[in-house]
């Protein structure tokens, strides 16, 4: 039986996209450039799509939520502020 403990959803997230890169477009796209966050990922998968175009952005999302994120601002004041 294997003594391995899972991986905690932050380092399953950087095996995937960097969360900082992702918290700096969050911050200049919400405080920089004054976008209303509208409750859904519309930054974080912009982002994806600009800066990682052939990464899958849901499970990465998935994650988002495990550490109670359900939308783009949330990522902020619930990822960010934390992990990044």
């Amino acid at each position: 039986m294997s003594n391995r403990r899972p991986a905690s959803p932050i380092a399953r997230l950087r095996r995937i996209y960097d969360p900082a890169a992702l918290c700096h477009t969050l911050a200049v796209e919400l405080l920089d450039h004054g976008k209303q966050c509208d409750h859904t990922f519309t930054i974080t998968r912009a982002s994806f799509a600009y800066y990682a175009p052939d990464v899958n952005v849901d499970p990465y999302i998935q994650i988002l939520e495990e550490l109670g994120a359900h939308c783009d601002c949330e990522v902020a004041y619930n990822v960010c502020a934390k992990y990044a």
